[in-house]
């Protein structure tokens, strides 16, 4: 058996941080000036996908996998595949851009349980093996930057401190937060008021990210009930405040038959085309 991956624990609590603190604002619209290289970059990324590793999930896609430069939400009941989707993210990201990856790093940011580290080792070992041409000379764990915070003071210096500091000095392509809505319901301490102008601050913040660093942010969301003409649904959580800034929407569901292992799979937004579904079931080796 091969030991378990360890990704790097960037921090686990707030008693330390990585750079001096950032501006808490920029404006909307500003005037860019890039230099060749950096357009260069941004000409080639345009367009560019992040394969999650299933053919089906890729196919309902934008260009065929998760968009780079977008925002976008995965949500759905607990138990219906968002985390695993978000691991083998943390794990196709590093591939090189001739197999669906971007040759680059991934942070994970967890804002409730702990980072499944042996779900993402025994994913590395056997999702790896299930590929026509596997990639060498990967040390996904390397790769994998991971940030714990427990409230939304730790989340905003995670957010304005802490990963601008890790994309100034690592090439990363992903940003994964695990939830986006469990940070905000569970930090009783701060008013509502409070928290939607926070919420605002994160959301433009996220916007920097996929505009200035040409990565690709995924946010796993909670589920509420919402009642409409007397009729319940499962809708995401945080509301407008939250989806006016999402691009691209995806939601998970799973059967109410618990020997029934099919889960699915749906785009409800997507900036390009029309949204679409698909079935998928989750493995020891991944989502197929």
């Amino acid at each position: 058996m091969s030991p378990v991956l360890k990704p790097t624990i960037i921090q686990r609590n707030n008693s330390r941080h990585l750079v001096p603190p950032l501006e808490n604002s920029r404006p909307v619209f500003r005037l860019e000036i890039m230099d060749d290289a950096t357009l260069e970059l941004k000409l080639r990324l345009h367009g560019r996908t992040i394969k999650t590793g299933c053919k089906n999930i890729d196919n309902v896609l934008s260009n065929g996998g998760i968009p780079v430069n977008s925002i976008v939400e995965i949500s759905g009941e607990s138990s219906c595949g968002k985390t695993q989707i978000c691991l083998q993210l943390a794990i196709t990201v590093q591939y090189p851009e001739e197999m669906g990856g971007l040759d680059a790093g991934v942070i994970y940011i967890c804002t409730e349980d702990a980072f499944p580290s042996k779900r993402l080792s025994d994913l590395c070992d056997e999702f790896v093996k299930h590929l026509p041409k596997p990639p060498k000379n990967i040390d996904f764990g390397k790769n994998v930057f991971v940030i714990h915070v427990y409230d939304l003071k730790q989340f905003q210096t995670c957010l304005f401190e802490q990963v601008p500091n890790l994309i100034s000095r690592m090439k990363i392509g992903l940003i994964i937060i695990d939830s986006i809505a469990g940070i905000f319901r569970y930090d009783c301490d701060i008013p509502w008021v409070k928290k939607l102008e926070i919420l605002e601050k994160v959301a433009r913040k996220l916007h920097d990210f996929i505009a200035d660093d040409y990565v690709a942010v995924v946010c796993v969301n909670q589920v509420t009930t919402q009642i409409e003409n007397g009729v319940s649904k499962l809708v995401p959580s945080l509301g407008d405040s939250w989806g006016k800034h999402v691009l691209t929407r995806i939601e998970l569901q799973r059967s109410r038959d618990e020997t029934n292992p099919e889960r699915t799979f749906t785009v409800t937004l997507d900036r390009d085309i029309p949204g679409g579904s698909c079935k998928f079931t989750i493995q020891p080796y991944g989502i197929i």
